[in-house]
Protein backbone atom coordinates (compact mmCIF):
# COMPACT_ATOMS: atom_id res chain seq x y z
CA UNK A 1 0.00 0.00 0.00
CA UNK A 2 1.03 3.75 -0.49
CA UNK A 3 0.09 6.49 1.02
CA UNK A 4 -1.17 9.51 -0.94
CA UNK A 5 -1.00 12.66 0.66
CA UNK A 6 -0.95 16.68 -0.52
CA UNK A 7 1.90 18.04 -1.42
CA UNK A 8 2.58 21.52 -0.07
CA UNK A 9 4.87 22.79 -2.55
CA UNK A 10 2.90 21.50 -5.56
CA UNK A 11 3.09 25.55 -6.15
CA UNK A 12 6.62 25.56 -7.67
CA UNK A 13 6.14 28.67 -9.83
CA UNK A 14 4.66 29.52 -13.03
CA UNK A 15 3.73 27.68 -15.73
CA UNK A 16 2.87 30.00 -18.28
CA UNK A 17 5.98 29.31 -20.03
CA UNK A 18 8.90 26.49 -20.07
CA UNK A 19 11.31 26.40 -17.69
CA UNK A 20 14.55 28.00 -17.81
CA UNK A 21 16.93 25.90 -18.82
CA UNK A 22 20.96 26.46 -18.87
CA UNK A 23 21.91 23.88 -21.24
CA UNK A 24 21.02 25.00 -24.89
CA UNK A 25 20.31 21.21 -25.74
CA UNK A 26 17.37 21.29 -23.65
CA UNK A 27 15.69 24.68 -24.69
CA UNK A 28 13.76 22.76 -27.69
CA UNK A 29 12.78 19.30 -24.88
CA UNK A 30 11.36 22.21 -22.44
CA UNK A 31 9.33 23.99 -25.26
CA UNK A 32 7.88 20.34 -26.11
CA UNK A 33 7.35 19.47 -22.24
CA UNK A 34 5.61 22.28 -21.97
CA UNK A 35 3.02 22.19 -24.93
CA UNK A 36 2.60 18.35 -23.70
CA UNK A 37 4.29 16.78 -27.28
CA UNK A 38 5.54 13.20 -26.87
CA UNK A 39 9.68 13.27 -26.70
CA UNK A 40 11.83 11.62 -29.39
CA UNK A 41 14.67 9.06 -28.47
CA UNK A 42 17.15 11.66 -29.08
CA UNK A 43 15.60 13.63 -26.82
CA UNK A 44 15.45 11.21 -23.80
CA UNK A 45 19.27 10.74 -24.79
CA UNK A 46 19.96 14.74 -24.46
CA UNK A 47 17.99 14.50 -21.45
CA UNK A 48 20.25 11.77 -20.08
CA UNK A 49 23.42 13.01 -21.14
CA UNK A 50 22.90 16.92 -19.49
CA UNK A 51 24.30 18.17 -16.69
CA UNK A 52 21.54 20.85 -16.46
CA UNK A 53 20.02 18.87 -13.36
CA UNK A 54 18.07 21.69 -12.36
CA UNK A 55 16.38 22.09 -15.71
CA UNK A 56 15.80 18.11 -16.03
CA UNK A 57 14.38 18.24 -12.49
CA UNK A 58 12.03 21.22 -13.33
CA UNK A 59 11.18 19.65 -16.49
CA UNK A 60 9.97 15.91 -14.85
CA UNK A 61 7.99 17.84 -12.22
CA UNK A 62 6.07 20.27 -14.38
CA UNK A 63 4.48 16.68 -16.35
CA UNK A 64 4.44 15.23 -12.78
CA UNK A 65 1.91 18.10 -11.78
CA UNK A 66 -0.10 17.56 -15.16
CA UNK A 67 -0.28 14.07 -14.55
CA UNK A 68 -0.76 13.69 -10.61
CA UNK A 69 -1.42 17.63 -9.71
CA UNK A 70 -0.57 18.13 -5.54
CA UNK A 71 -0.71 14.71 -4.83
CA UNK A 72 2.53 12.64 -4.12
CA UNK A 73 2.86 8.95 -3.80
CA UNK A 74 5.14 7.39 -1.02
CA UNK A 75 6.12 4.31 1.11
CA UNK A 76 7.21 4.28 4.72
CA UNK A 77 10.00 1.78 4.44
CA UNK A 78 11.80 -0.02 6.97
CA UNK A 79 14.88 -2.77 6.97
CA UNK A 80 15.52 -5.67 8.16
CA UNK A 81 18.64 -7.25 8.02
CA UNK A 82 18.23 -10.72 8.67
CA UNK A 83 21.93 -11.41 8.72
CA UNK A 84 25.32 -10.18 8.35
CA UNK A 85 27.46 -12.94 7.73
CA UNK A 86 28.61 -13.10 3.91
CA UNK A 87 30.25 -15.73 1.87
CA UNK A 88 32.22 -12.74 0.24
CA UNK A 89 35.04 -10.23 1.69
CA UNK A 90 34.17 -7.40 -0.64
CA UNK A 91 36.90 -4.63 0.34
CA UNK A 92 34.18 -1.86 -0.03
CA UNK A 93 31.46 -3.33 2.89
CA UNK A 94 31.33 -2.15 6.30
CA UNK A 95 28.25 -4.57 6.51
CA UNK A 96 29.32 -8.19 6.12
CA UNK A 97 30.96 -10.08 9.22
CA UNK A 98 32.31 -14.04 8.84
CA UNK A 99 31.35 -16.40 11.62
CA UNK A 100 32.54 -15.40 15.53
CA UNK A 101 33.60 -11.70 14.58
CA UNK A 102 32.30 -9.10 16.66
CA UNK A 103 29.07 -7.68 15.89
CA UNK A 104 28.23 -10.98 13.78
CA UNK A 105 24.45 -11.84 14.22
CA UNK A 106 21.95 -13.87 12.04
CA UNK A 107 18.14 -13.53 12.76
CA UNK A 108 15.92 -16.62 13.16
CA UNK A 109 12.58 -16.20 11.29
CA UNK A 110 10.65 -15.50 14.59
CA UNK A 111 13.15 -12.69 15.01
CA UNK A 112 12.29 -11.74 11.66
CA UNK A 113 8.42 -12.00 12.09
CA UNK A 114 8.38 -10.05 15.15
CA UNK A 115 10.49 -7.36 13.64
CA UNK A 116 7.69 -7.35 10.73
CA UNK A 117 4.74 -6.69 12.89
CA UNK A 118 6.70 -4.40 14.59
CA UNK A 119 7.20 -2.19 11.39
CA UNK A 120 3.63 -3.22 9.94
CA UNK A 121 2.64 -1.76 14.04
CA UNK A 122 4.29 1.26 13.93
CA UNK A 123 3.12 2.14 9.92
CA UNK A 124 5.39 0.68 7.79
CA UNK A 125 3.49 0.20 4.10
CA UNK A 126 6.94 -1.96 3.22
CA UNK A 127 9.88 -4.26 4.15
CA UNK A 128 13.24 -3.73 2.68
CA UNK A 129 14.90 -7.25 3.16
CA UNK A 130 18.70 -7.92 2.81
CA UNK A 131 21.60 -9.99 4.27
CA UNK A 132 24.35 -10.36 1.88
CA UNK A 133 25.18 -13.62 1.10
CA UNK A 134 24.91 -16.12 3.94
CA UNK A 135 27.15 -19.04 3.48
CA UNK A 136 25.15 -21.80 4.86
CA UNK A 137 21.77 -20.95 4.97
CA UNK A 138 19.25 -23.58 2.81
CA UNK A 139 17.81 -22.58 -0.12
CA UNK A 140 14.57 -23.26 1.51
CA UNK A 141 14.94 -20.83 4.53
CA UNK A 142 14.43 -17.85 2.47
CA UNK A 143 11.19 -18.27 0.68
CA UNK A 144 10.10 -19.65 4.48
CA UNK A 145 10.64 -16.42 5.97
CA UNK A 146 9.11 -14.99 3.44
CA UNK A 147 5.90 -16.99 4.13
CA UNK A 148 5.74 -16.46 7.38
CA UNK A 149 6.28 -12.37 7.14
CA UNK A 150 3.51 -12.29 4.51
CA UNK A 151 1.15 -14.50 6.89
CA UNK A 152 2.40 -12.27 10.25
CA UNK A 153 2.13 -9.00 8.32
CA UNK A 154 0.17 -9.31 5.17
CA UNK A 155 -0.24 -5.40 4.42
CA UNK A 156 3.46 -4.75 4.11
CA UNK A 157 4.85 -4.62 0.47
CA UNK A 158 7.90 -6.94 0.59
CA UNK A 159 11.30 -5.89 -1.33
CA UNK A 160 13.66 -8.55 -0.66
CA UNK A 161 16.83 -9.02 -2.10
CA UNK A 162 19.51 -7.59 -4.18
CA UNK A 163 20.57 -8.44 -7.68
CA UNK A 164 23.60 -10.11 -5.74
CA UNK A 165 21.79 -12.23 -3.14
CA UNK A 166 19.10 -13.31 -6.13
CA UNK A 167 22.30 -14.63 -8.11
CA UNK A 168 23.64 -15.95 -4.67
CA UNK A 169 20.43 -17.70 -4.08
CA UNK A 170 20.23 -19.51 -7.67
CA UNK A 171 23.82 -21.22 -7.18
CA UNK A 172 22.30 -22.14 -3.11
CA UNK A 173 18.88 -23.64 -4.83
CA UNK A 174 20.74 -25.69 -7.58
CA UNK A 175 17.85 -24.72 -9.70
CA UNK A 176 19.59 -22.66 -11.93
CA UNK A 177 22.60 -21.84 -14.33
Amino acid sequence: MTIAAANANADLGPTDAPPPVRDERLRGIAASVFEGRRLSLDDGRRLYETDDLHALCRLADLVRRRLHGSIAYYNVNRHINYSNLCALSCRFCAFARKKGDEGAYEFSIDDIVRQARDADAAGATELHIVGGLHPWLPFDWYPSMLRAIREAAPRLHLKAFTAVEIVHLVRVSKRGS
